[in-house]
């Protein structure tokens, strides 16, 4: 469950979503680092859920410049 927006839910959409990405990058790098240390990197797959404006900060954490950054970065170096 994500805590980035918890008691900070009167900013604009772009702030939250914002925090949203760096956390779910956050989460995603350790993941990665447990995964690789460990020799068993496989897919991760992630849900996501939410309801009403939560919908929209999670549209605008997906679609976000550091999330596609860090997407972007960690398939180049898994290839």
């Amino acid at each position: 469950m994500s805590e980035a927006n918890e008691d900070k839910t009167s900013g604009d959409f772009r702030e939250m979503g914002s925090r949203l990405a760096q956390e779910v990058i956050s989460f995603l790098k350790k993941k990665m680092d447990k995964a690789s240390r460990s020799g068993t990197l496989k897919d991760i797959k992630l849900s996501f859920v939410g309801h009403s404006i939560g919908n929209l900060i999670i549209r605008t954490a997906l679609t976000g410049i550091s999330i596609n950054n860090f997407f972007n970065s960690s398939v180049q170096k898994l290839n």
